[in-house]
């Protein structure tokens, strides 16, 4: 299933990500305050409501509050906690490396996108 935003193009088979995208969209939106999983997680950030299963993602995290960016474009002023995030940043936005869909027009920046979106939108194909 495809949650689909009304507010934009965005759209994903995931349903926490789908509602975590559509705060975005609100008035007050604070990306460096994101909502609390209605689920019990095991680790919690002490500056904000931030909250994770997974101890590396809550370490990332906390550095968005000491403005501690171990990784850095050399391209542009991007700069990430993450090693991840800013090669998936260069790839999309530097070498304009997208996948694309042998069914349909679909194309996207992420191999996990395509995956899904193949799996998810032509299943009976």
């Amino acid at each position: 299933m495809w949650y689909l935003c009304t507010e934009c193009n965005y759209q994903t088979v995931k349903q926490k990500c789908y509602f975590q995208h559509l705060q975005q969209h609100e008035e007050n939106y604070d990306p460096e305050d994101p909502p609390i999983k209605p689920e019990i997680s095991k680790h919690k950030c002490l500056l904000c409501n931030y909250q994770t299963d997974k101890k590396t993602l809550l370490k990332a995290h906390e550095k968005i509050h000491s403005n501690t960016y171990e990784w850095k474009c050399t391209q542009c002023s991007y700069k990430s906690s993450r090693k991840n995030n800013l090669t998936q940043h260069t790839k999309s936005i530097h070498e304009k490396l997208r996948y694309h869909c042998d069914l349909c027009p679909y194309n996207t920046t992420r191999t996990n996108y395509l995956r899904d979106h193949v799996k998810f939108i032509h299943k009976s194909t």
